[in-house]
């Protein structure tokens, strides 16, 4: 068994953004995840669990939808 290679997960979160018209400075608004997160994540720092919960929950998906899992 070899893992399939999950995509990047700032750019990932792009598309689940853009899928549910939600633009990435309102999520940070919203939720009060930091902004840098982003930034962070864009140059493979992986999420804590915490933030993809609380970025899951905001969208109403999956943390495995979120992440490119389940699709």
């Amino acid at each position: 068994y070899v893992p399939k290679e999950p995509p990047k997960f700032s750019d990932r979160l792009r598309e689940v953004l853009a899928e549910h018209g939600v633009k990435s400075n309102s999520l940070f608004k919203d939720t009060k995840i930091m902004a840098t997160h982003l930034h962070q994540w864009t140059y493979n720092h992986n999420p804590m669990l915490s933030s993809l919960e609380i970025i899951a929950d905001y969208l109403g998906v999956t943390i495995d939808y979120l992440i490119g899992r389940d699709t």
